[in-house]
């Protein structure tokens, strides 16, 4: 079973690593296309990652720790996991893709 859940993942990947190459080079200015490109492999990480309440809630404790020695008085910011968590990447790609070919 497993096995044949990693066959719609891998074509997922051979769709979305060129999309976010296409992204990149069409959306970034060509002096921060590489970062582009690093930017759209850490969402896709982080999206992912997020779903997880344990890393959620240890980024809060430690956010809470750094507002509390901080000698500064700054907003604080709320952690939230991703909404879309795996899918936030899908959902770009789909809004480039409508964006030039469709609207």
């Amino acid at each position: 079973m497993i096995y044949a859940a990693m066959v719609p993942q891998m074509l997922s990947f051979a769709i979305l690593t060129p999309a976010s190459v296409y992204f990149a080079d069409k959306y970034v200015l060509s002096q921060d296309r590489n970062r582009g490109q690093a930017l759209m492999g850490m969402t896709i990480t982080v999206g992912g990652i997020s779903a997880q309440p344990v890393l959620v809630d240890a980024i809060r404790k430690q956010l809470k720790k750094l507002y509390s020695i901080c000698p500064y008085v700054v907003p604080e910011a709320e952690v939230v996991a991703c909404k879309f968590q795996n899918d936030a990447n899908l959902f770009g790609a789909l809004q480039c893709y409508l964006a030039d070919f469709v609207w």
